[in-house]
Formats: structure tokens, C-alpha cells, sequence
């Protein structure tokens, strides 16, 4: 018996995205439309509170159907033609663009706006970003970046798409943007404003966000007091440190970040106080107005827009005298969203801000059994949030409810406080000089006691990836026995009814178990995209090895994706990492991994270990290879180093020009994968004669030296290789023009199937008896 008709109706409306978003955005054509069958099949024996069961049944393949249609609209509208006047353009050919900047924040080294082009017809909205300051702007004088918001401006630079996921179940950058309705990224290199003038709407918007700015320059002396003021009232993070957002991370506290119901529901019940028992249609349209201007302070985010449509429903049904029910709210108000844009549910701020309201509607009833009502709610929250939690971060705190306990409360102390003070702020000019202290020191107050309860990490468990249709599987799961159904069939002993309805859900878990199969699971290699850079991953049985782990100066990409990547592949340690030189590309990622994750062996080529008994605390704790040895994961699967037969320059420094490259085959049952680094052709052709009357260098699969540089790959050491698939590791964009058009040539020329990180994200081989399957991101 379904109850609730509203939250049944959304349960089929998501289904129907998610089968848009299998057909168009993964590709699943067969699969899609088999997930809403089975979906459909699976409810049509639901029964009602309704004496037409018929009926609501056909509403609820209804909205299946709508969701699906809903996402397919808002995915042609994203990959809709683009023009320019009346002719067809190819948007990515264009070195400008022009429009209205309805988003910009400064941080600390480059400009981030949000453009409406206004040129171009369909594309929408941009991101641009300026890796600089505000000297753009010629003579036009500012305070505050907020002053540009409305402003007409030209940025010059080249138009990207942005790609999906690079590597398997990791961030997918596309649906994130495509989630704020970004089609398009510009990297500019120049922003001239038009025109600062500003239409009635972007002076009001000027005018919420300067007195936002107003507000925070009341923190400017302490800019962590600020930063985090920012983070927690307006739910932007931007100003908050790595370290304070590395330690809310680890102890799950990282919620109170965001805007949520706290914050909206607190401002709903200061105006209920203030205007009394009044309620009249003006006064509740003032308060909504007033929820509306603090939404345009936090940007609108998935928890704010929630509040305030559950808000806004729960101010309804006081006029029309019904009761609030919250997963009614909490269902009208998701189906607003995703029908707004179906992109959201895929995010997952929405997802864990839906989940946590889920939790208390599902869950508080049954903890309160065991726990009493006091805690009830916040552990139900936790409960529903903790799952999907570490899946997506990878990292559980056992401690994490007992965290939460205390910094829950004392936030709820600051949120009231500081939203006071924000609205005597814009009421009277000025907020109370002690309301700000207080504010200070109980933002203090949280940032030590969070520093505190987080003990360096030493409770934030990394957690192994699992799949995601397990992790929905669970959830529902989760959902049905604790849900109000369940509990009536418990007290009637129907089990026969009980059983016949968890019956239902196995063929649409079943397809969803398809659906979302990782086929990345099933190969033994894969050639990780880390951008500029080489790095690939052998499975060995139990065993795991890295040849090389790529690096940016620039960017953390041992923490930011080597280890991400590892962990949502199940794998907790690795048993060794294997450098073929110590170029930053190479080497450095595997360094970074070390300091955050367990690698049993470091091992860099022999010709560098006088360079390696130097200054950094990692050089003792690494080992040496050579070509008369080998590393052995196991039975048939070993790698070898093949190159160089012996060193050119014994006592190298990790800063020396000369690569001295190492190069090694790996040999997994019988298939043999050479990894070549960046070794030069002067190299290649040494090896050649070394070589010369043997099969050693006969390779199926080819890991392009250097990125494809013209530099490497010569005619003659191709033919010798004489590989079937050639891989090549590699940045998008990148400004060394890699790969390089002749490089390309001499590979199609001898038909070999050519793989790139860059156009196919990470590459996985799939190695069967005497074949290789090649799976790929895109």
C-alpha cells in the first residue's frame, strides 16, 4: 500500500532520467529502455490508498516516461546546433565570445565568470577562466568583483567542451557543469567589458551580493574566521584553506559548509516570530521575498533551492489547511529541480542533500527504537549519508556521529547568530559589534574543536570503491525495510505480501547491475589518464603494480587522482611503482601517492642512485633496477626492464638533462606491452642494434614514447616493434603539441589501432588468450 503518491510519482520520474541519461550520455541503448520496462513491471502490481489502482498505475509509467523525455529535451538543448546570425558555426572554431557576466568570483589567482553569450545563438552559458586579476578592466573603476555582475564583456581564447570522467567512476567534470547549464569552458587570455551598465534585475543582483561582501568585510582581520564564515552562511568555499577543508573532510563535518535547512528553516522561524500569528497573503509573500534574496546570497545551491521550495510548500499548506507531510515536500521540491535541469541528480551535493532529508523520513522511526527521539534524526541523517559518503570520497570516520554531535550543535548556535546579524546588516547598515564577536569566536570555537576531534586522520579509514548499482541497490534496500509499507506488512504478518513486493525489485536490479557494470573491472591493464603524463596500472591476481604515476608542479595528481583512481578500482595498497626517469611527469605522481597511500616498493633505475642518496626523506626508501633483473607479480606475469644494458652515467642526478630512460616489457600470459617513457630515437635505434636477430623488442601493444613527440618513434624501431595497438599518453591541449602529426602518420600508415588519453580518457586492456579487447572512457 503506497501512501504517499507524490513520492512513488518521483521515484518513477528519476528512474526515467536516469534511463535518459544511460541512453544518451553512456551510450546504453538497449539497456535504457530495458531499465524502465523492468521498472515498469516492477510497480505494476503496487497497490494504493485509492480505489482506482489502475489508474495510478498508468501515472506512474506516466512520469517514467516523462523523466525520460525530460532529460532528452534538456540533452538536445545542450547539443543543439550552434549559430551565428543565420548560419550553422562550429562553436569550438570560434577565439571569442561575447556576453552578459552573471556569475564572478576572484580567487586567489585567476578570475572565474560565468558568461551568457548573447553573440552566438544556443550556446548558453560559459565558464571562463583568467588566470590573473581584474587589470582587465581598463578604465573602469571597482571595489568589489560583484560590480561587474550584468557588465557586456569580450574574452578572448579558445572555446573547449568539456569531457567526461577520465578514468572509471571517478569525477565526471561534463555533468558537473552541465548540472549549472555550462556547455562550454574559454581559458581567455584577454577580457575587454564593453559596457558596465546594468539592467533593473543585475542592479538588484549587485546590490544582494555587495551587501553579502558588506557583511563578510566584517571578518577581513582574520581571513580563516572569514573564509569560513563565507563557507558555512552563504555555503562558498572558495576562501577556506585546504588544510580546514581537509580536516571537515575527515571527520564527515564538511555538511555544514553547505547551505541547508537549518539556515533557510531558522530565517522561516524568525519571520514567523516577527509578523505572529499575522498571516496574511502579503505578509507571507514578504517572507517568501525574503527567502528568495538570502538564495540569491548562497547562489542557489541544490540545499537552498530545496529549503525554500519545501518552505514555500509548507506556507501552501497552511491556506489550503492540510497537513505538511515532509517526504511529500521532499518529493515536489526534487521533481521542481529535475525538472528544472535533470543534470542534478547526478551531482552530489544534490544527492547527499536529498539522501539526508530521505534519512529522517525513512529512518528516524525505526533508530528511535533504539535510541530514543532526541538523537534520532541526526542518526538517521548519518546513516543515509554515510554510504554514499564513502563512495564518492573514499574515506570513512568511524568517529564521525560522535564528531558530529558537538559541532552540529554549536553550529547551530552560529547559523541563528550570524543570519541575525546578516539581516540587521542590510535592515539598519550595521550589525551589532558584539553579534559579530560572538559570531568570531564561535567560529573559532568550531575550526579548533574540528582540528581537534580530526587527530591528523589517524580515524579516516580509506574505503575501497564499490560498485555503484550495488550502492543504489543498497540504498533501495535500505529504503523498502525501513520504510512505512514494510512496517505494516511486520504488524499484519503478511509475509507473503512482504516477499512479493521485494520480488518485484530483482529484475530492475538486475538490469541496473548491467547497466552500470565497470568493464574496466575485468582488464588486467590500464593506461591511467593523469594528463600530461605516463602512468599505467598491472593487475596481477592479488597483486598490483604503477609504471610510472605522471606529476604537474601545479597540481597534487598522486592525491587527486592516482589515489582516487586506485580506490574506486578496489584497490587498497600497491605492491610496487616503477619509474622509468625522473622527469616530473613520470615520477613525481608516485611520490605524492606515497605520502597518502601504501606502496610497498618504489623502484627507480639503477643509473640514478647516487642522485637518490640525497636530501628528500623519500629518497631511503626506495630500490634499484637493472636489466639482468626482473620484478615477478606472479605466475606468468612479470616485468622486465630492457633498456639500458648498462648505464651511460652512473652517478646521475635526478636533475640531469640526460633521461637515461628505462624501458620495460611487460609480459602478462603471453601478451607483451612495452613501456618506452620518453626515450629518444637516438635511444630507440641502440636498441635496435643491441637487439638485432631476436625477438625481444616484438611488443602487441606500444606505449608511444614522449607523448608521440616527433623526438621519438623512429620508422625503423616501429617496424621492429611491430605492435598491433599503440597507446599514447598524453594532456589535453597541452603546449608542447603533443602528438605530433608525423608520429600519427607513421602509425596509421602501418595500420596499427591508435588509443589516446587525451581524445579516449583512461584505456584499459582487457587480455585475453591470444587476443586484446580495449575498453575506453570515451
Amino acid at each position: 500500500m503506497l501512501r504517499r503518491r507524490l513520492f512513488a510519482y518521483t521515484v518513477m520520474f528519476v528512474a526515467g532520467i536516469a534511463a535518459g541519461y544511460l541512453m544518451f550520455e553512456s551510450h546504453k541503448y538497449l539497456l535504457a529502455p530495458l531499465l524502465m520496462i523492468s521498472v515498469s513491471l516492477g510497480t505494476a502490481k503496487a497497490k494504493f490508498n485509492s480505489e482506482n489502482n489502475l489508474k495510478e498505475r498508468k501515472k506512474l509509467l506516466a512520469f517514467i516516461i516523462l523523466g525520460f523525455i525530460v532529460f532528452t529535451l534538456k540533452y538536445i538543448d545542450f547539443n543543439s546546433p550552434i549559430y551565428s546570425g543565420d548560419i550553422k558555426t562550429d562553436p569550438l572554431s570560434q577565439r571569442k565570445i561575447e556576453g552578459i557576466i552573471i556569475n564572478i568570483v576572484e580567487e586567489e589567482n585567476r578570475v572565474v565568470l560565468v558568461v551568457k553569450e548573447s553573440r552566438l545563438k544556443h550556446i548558453g552559458k560559459i565558464r571562463v577562466t583568467f588566470y590573473g586579476d581584474l587589470n582587465f578592466l581598463n578604465d573602469i573603476s571597482i571595489e568589489r568583483p560583484t560590480e561587474l555582475l550584468g557588465s557586456e564583456v569580450q574574452c578572448y581564447g579558445k572555446l573547449r567542451e568539456p569531457t567526461g570522467a577520465d578514468n572509471p567512476n571517478c569525477f565526471n567534470y561534463r555533468t558537473y557543469l552541465r548540472s549549472k547549464g555550462i556547455r562550454y569552458t574559454l581559458s581567455a587570455k584577454y577580457i575587454s567589458v564593453i559596457s558596465n551598465e546594468a539592467g533593473v534585475y543585475w542592479k538588484y543582483k549587485r546590490r544582494i551580493m555587495q551587501s553579502r561582501e558588506k557583511f563578510l568585510d566584517n571578518f577581513n582581520e582574520e581571513n580563516e574566521i572569514r573564509g569560513f564564515i563565507k563557507g558555512v552562511i552563504f555555503g562558498d568555499k572558495t576562501d577556506i584553506d585546504e588544510e580546514t577543508l581537509e580536516e571537515f573532510s575527515v571527520n564527515s563535518t564538511g555538511h555544514i559548509l553547505a547551505v541547508s535547512g537549518l539556515h533557510v528553516g531558522f530565517l522561516f522561524t524568525l519571520l514567523n516570530l516577527i509578523t505572529g500569528k499575522r498571516k496574511s497573503f502579503g505578509i507571507t509573500l514578504i517572507i517568501f521575498i525574503i527567502l528568495v534574496v538570502y538564495g540569491e546570497m548562497t547562489l542557489w545551491s541544490a540545499s537552498t533551492v530545496r529549503a525554500v521550495i519545501m518552505l514555500t510548500v509548507g506556507m501552501f499548506s497552511m491556506y489550503v489547511k492540510r497537513p505538511f507531510d515532509l517526504l511529500s515536500a521532499v518529493s515536489f521540491s526534487a521533481m521542481t529541480i529535475l525538472i528544472w535541469n535533470p543534470y542534478q541528480l547526478f551531482v552530489t551535493g544534490f544527492q547527499l542533500s536529498f539522501l539526508a532529508l530521505l534519512g529522517i523520513s525513512f529512518l528516524s522511526k525505526p533508530v528511535s527504537y533504539f535510541v530514543g527521539d532526541s538523537i534520532a534524526a541526526p542518526l538517521a541523517v548519518q546513516i543515509a549519508v554515510a554510504p554514499l559518503t564513502a563512495f564518492t570520497f573514499n574515506r570513512f570516520n568511524p568517529l564521525s556521529l560522535f564528531i558530529n554531535i558537538p559541532v552540529i550543535f554549536v553550529s547551530s548556535l552560529l547559523v541563528p547568530i550570524s543570519i541575525i546579524a546578516l539581516a540587521l546588516e542590510n535592515l539598519a547598515g550595521n550589525s551589532p559589534i558584539i553579534l559579530i564577536e560572538i559570531t568570531k569566536g564561535i567560529s573559532e570555537l568550531i575550526i579548533k574543536m574540528n582540528h581537534k576531534l580530526a587527530m591528523g586522520g589517524l580515524y579516516a579509514l580509506d574505503t575501497i570503491g564499490i560498485s555503484s548499482a550495488l550502492l543504489i541497490t543498497g540504498y533501495l534496500l535500505i529504503f523498502i525495510v525501513s520504510s512505512e509499507w514494510m512496517r505494516v506488512m511486520i504488524m499484519r504478518d503478511n509475509k507473503k505480501e512482504m516477499f512479493r513486493g521485494l520480488a518485484y525489485i530483482i529484475f530492475p536490479i538486475l538490469v541496473l547491475n548491467i547497466a552500470l557494470f565497470d568493464v574496466f573491472s575485468d582488464d588486467e591493464i590500464v593506461f591511467v589518464s593523469v594528463g600530461q603524463g605516463d602512468c599505467v596500472h598491472i593487475k596481477a591476481e592479488n597483486n598490483h603494480a604503477l609504471i610510472d604515476g605522471g606529476g604537474n608542479r601545479f597540481y597534487n595528481v598522486g592525491k587527486k587522482i592516482l589515489k582516487p583512481y586506485l580506490l574506486k578500482a578496489g584497490v587498497g595498497n600497491l605492491d610496487v611503482a616503477l619509474i622509468t626517469h625522473p622527469h616530473t611527469d613520470h615520477y613525481l605522481g608516485i611520490i605524492e601517492l606515497s605520502e597518502v597511500y601504501s606502496i610497498g616498493k618504489i623502484i627507480f633505475p639503477e643509473a640514478y642512485k647516487k642522485g637518490c642518496n640525497s636530501k628528500d626523506d623519500w629518497f631511503t626508501e626506495i630500490d634499484f633496477i637493472n636489466v639482468k633483473e626482473k620484478v615477478v607479480l606472479s605466475e606468468n606475469i612479470e616485468i622486465q626492464p630492457i633498456w639500458p644494458v648498462y648505464n651511460k652515467s652512473a652517478d646521475l642526478l635526478l636533475n640531469d638533462p640526460n633521461e637515461n630512460n628505462m624501458v620495460y616489457i611487460i609480459n602478462y600470459n603471453g601478451i607483451k606491452i612495452m613501456m618506452t617513457g620518453d626515450i629518444l630515437e637516438s635511444d630507440e635505434l641502440d636498441m635496435l642494434e643491441y637487439y638485432r636477430g631476436t625477438d625481444v623488442l616484438k611488443c602487441d601493444v606500444l606505449k608511444v614514447a614522449h607523448h608521440g613527440s616527433k623526438s621519438s618513434t623512429n620508422d625503423s624501431f616501429l617496424d621492429e616493434v611491430s605492435p598491433k595497438i599503440a597507446v599514447i599518453q598524453v594532456g589535453l591541449n597541452n603546449m608542447y603539441g603533443h602528438p605530433s602529426q608525423e608520429t600519427i602518420q607513421k602509425l596509421e600508415d602501418r595500420n596499427i589501432q591508435i588509443y589516446r588519453t587525451d581524445l579516449n580518457g583512461a584505456i584499459g586492456l582487457d587480455i585475453r588468450k591470444d587476443r586484446v579487447i580495449i575498453d575506453k572512457m570515451r
